[in-house]
């Protein structure tokens, strides 16, 4: 027996999947690559998908990338559509790396997001809607300014250290747009 056969007649399968949402990194990366050793169905990785936000979602889209990635771009935009809240920065930053064209349903929602009580997912929306601003694609600078004042404005930018925020990045972004 190989150590594949191994871990597979060792291990409960459903206790690894559920391991994926451990809080230690190392312990859910850990079962993400277990995972990826065994075959799990779409539906079955898009449930899991449902309860996910931040690593463990990360390292569920690398698994449905592993298992299904025809599957992949679509698995995202339902968990996204679904609910994004919370950290879905993979979410986003996938969209971003397959260039994922601005639809009018995720452009909005990516907007959103710049105002996300979450600073992983504000920081990927911005850079999402930077690629698609490299693009040619028209931005509405009034929202994107809403967001700013949303993480402390210009003025606390000058005033406090805001690195910590997406509010730098948004800046950025609101500038580039009114050079345009």
């Amino acid at each position: 027996m190989d150590w594949e056969q191994n871990i597979s007649a060792q291990f409960h399968q459903d206790e690894i999947k559920q391991a994926i949402f451990h809080p230690s990194d190392w312990v859910a990366q850990l079962a993400a690559c277990i995972c990826c050793k065994f075959p799990i169905a779409h539906e079955e990785l898009e449930s899991l998908m449902t309860q996910a936000s931040g690593r463990s979602l990360w390292f569920l889209i690398e698994i449905v990338r592993h298992h299904h990635p025809e599957l992949l771009v679509n698995m995202a935009w339902r968990r996204f559509v679904r609910d994004a809240t919370g950290d879905v920065s993979s979410i986003l930053e996938l969209f971003s790396s397959l260039e994922v064209s601005p639809v009018p349903q995720l452009m909005e929602m990516a907007f959103e997001c710049l105002c996300s009580m979450n600073e992983k997912t504000a920081n990927s929306a911005v850079e999402l809607l930077n690629q698609w601003l490299d693009q040619g694609v028209q931005l509405d600078k009034a929202r994107v300014e809403r967001a700013v004042e949303h993480w402390g404005g210009r003025e606390d930018h000058q005033t406090i250290l805001s690195f910590q925020t997406p509010l730098n990045t948004m800046i950025g972004l609101a500038d580039r747009i009114a050079d345009l």
